[in-house]
Order: structure tokens, then sequence, then C-alpha cells
């Protein structure tokens, strides 16, 4: 119930736990414009798009695409059903990349509940508001058994494929390349410039944006990360360097295990399909009380990219990721319903 007594719309029910979705550095790039309370339109907000990063766009597609299956199955916990028309992807990818920068809101698709006595979500919403990416160290021990056929059964039906690298010579050395990429981005005026507008410092910066890369979240102490905001070149002085890359491996932790997803990807079509498969894999990690971590600099950064694929004869890689189980990370701010509506 809404203050004074009104009750919510089915969007509003909706919105408050699909909120929850995850997005590239938590910057929540959808906007819903109800039509009335059966009928919506998703659109991208360009403006929380990353196009110095994320430059075809195609990831910020991607979490559009898990937004949506977030959408769907929290409709069908409330027996509707979720039906998408007017998909149009190009244009948000084409929005959101460094040929991008439009002004206003992007129309993405049609959305229309309809009552569903058949519809059955697969995930109970307690699992999307449990799933959050964890930067604590994971326990050594090994996944739960089954865990990753499951994973590969799913990823399977979406026609991705997912591999599991253990072999701890090969994981120390992406770990490696993942640390230059870094380096290398954020020495880079444009990518450094955009992840620092989505720092958020203080717990105070936090609750006033409801996005964003936390400190607390990140696992890093403000001043770290402020540092290495202020002074990115550093990194690349001899002596601050090796500080800057002993500091970043501490703070990683232990990386027993590494998964990769790869398939197709690189058009706006194929990332709406991989982010909707990539969310359900994330909830099935969830519930079976496993957390992942991103590494996006090993797909973003040209020269990791291809190093990645010649070291692992992985073809299509989209997405790498630290998977173990840790103990209950800090959850990233969401914004209010009230600012997700357009």
């Amino acid at each position: 119930m809404l203050a004074g007594g009104a009750s919510r719309s089915p969007w509003e029910e909706i919105l408050e736990v699909a909120r929850w979705a995850p997005s590239p550095h938590n910057t929540q790039p959808w906007r819903v414009r109800p039509v009335s309370e059966s009928t919506a339109e998703l659109l991208l907000d360009p403006g929380r798009a990353l196009p110095d990063e994320d430059t075809t766009g195609c990831f910020i597609v991607a979490a559009l695409g898990m937004f949506l299956e977030t959408l769907r199955i929290v409709a069908a916990n409330r027996g509707r059903w979720l039906d998408v028309s007017g998909l149009e992807p190009e244009p948000a990818r084409l929005a959101a990349s460094s040929d991008g920068r439009p002004a206003g809101l992007v129309p993405f698709a049609m959305l229309r509940l309809e009552p569903s006595h058949d519809e059955r979500a697969d995930f109970e919403d307690a699992l999307i508001l449990a799933r959050r990416t964890t930067r604590l160290p994971p326990s050594p021990g090994p996944l739960p058994a089954g865990v990753m056929e499951e994973i590969g059964r799913e990823a399977g039906r979406w026609g991705y494929a997912v591999t599991l690298i253990e072999a701890p010579d090969a994981v120390a050395d992406l770990m490696r390349l993942n640390l230059e990429a870094v380096i290398d981005d954020l020495t880079s005026p444009a990518y450094h410039d955009e992840i620092v507008r989505w720092l958020r410092l203080t717990r105070r910066r936090e609750l006033e944006t409801r996005d964003g890369l936390s400190a607390r979240c990140m696992n890093m102490p403000a001043h770290e990360l402020a540092l290495l905001a202020a002074v990115p070149r550093a990194a690349r002085w001899p002596l601050i360097g090796r500080a800057v890359r002993a500091l970043y491996r501490r703070r990683l932790g232990p990386v027993p295990r590494l998964a990769v997803v790869a398939g197709p990807f690189w058009d706006a079509q194929s990332a709406v399909q991989a982010g909707r498969c990539f969310m359900r894999l994330w909830l099935i990690l969830t519930r079976h009380e496993l957390g992942i971590h991103p590494f996006g600099n090993l797909i973003t950064n040209a020269r990791a990219s291809a190093a990645l694929r010649e070291r692992t004869g992985i073809p299509d890689p989209w997405i790498v990721f630290r998977v173990g189980q840790t103990p209950p990370p800090p959850r990233s701010e969401r914004l209010a319903v009230g600012r997700i509506l357009a």
C-alpha cells in the first residue's frame, strides 16, 4: 500500500523486486514507462551507458536483457505472463556505444502482462534479492556436485557454452593478464574519466545516488580507491606500479577457479539473449549459494581479449568470472521504483 492507502500498480510491484537485477558498474540503465496497468514501455537511459568502456554498447544491451529476464521471472511469480513485443535492441546498442550519446530515452521493447494460471517461474523472488556480486575471497573447496553440469545445460539451451578453468598456472596467468588490462584501461583518459564518474567512495554518496561502484562493495578502503582515481598514470611508474599491482592482487584474494561463458554476443540481438541467459545462470549459482566476481577488462580490453582467446582456445568468450562460495557480501544500492518509472 502506498501513502494514503492507495495500492501499488502491478508494474510498481514487479519493479520493487526486478530493480535488483545487475548491470555494469551498477548503472541501472533501464526505465519503464507504464501505459496502463497491463502495458508498459521498456527504455534505455543513455546517460547511464558506458560508451568509453563498453564501446560497442553490447554490455548495456545485455544488461537490458538481464533486466528483461528478471521482469519475466518476477511477473511469473505473480501469475502473469510477460509478453515482449517490438523488441528493437539495435537503436539502444548504438545509443549506448561510443558512436551514440543521444540526450533522450531510447525505446527498447513493449511489455504486456497477461494473466496465466499455467505460468510458473523457474526462480523465486528471494533468489533475485539474494543474488549479488561478491569481491570477497572464495573458499578453496570444490564447487557443489552437479552445479557445472546444471549451468552447462542451461547455457546450452540458449546457444552458449561455459568453460571452467581450475588449473592453478592457467588461472594465475589469466589473473596477470587481467591486472595488466586494468592498469592499461585506467591509464586511458576516456576510460578513467568515465569509471571515476561512477565511483561512490562514502556511504553517504551511495545513499544519495543509489547506484555506481561503492568502495564498500568493492572491498576496498575509500582512500585506496580515491588515490587510484586521482593519479592513475602513477600505476605505470616502476616503483608505484609494482605497489599498485601488489595491492590490487592482495585485495582480490585467492582465485581458485574461473568460468568463461562463450557464444554469440557482439550484435544487439545476441547481446539481449546473452543477458537473459546469464541472468538465469547467475540465479542458478545463487541457488547453490555461490557468488561471482566478473573480470570485464579481460573482454573489453582488446589486447587482453585476444590473449584470452589465444591462451584458452575459447573462440567467442564474452564474460569471465571468479566463482565460489564466499561470506555474505554487502549489497549495492538500487534506485527507488519511482526513479525507474519514466
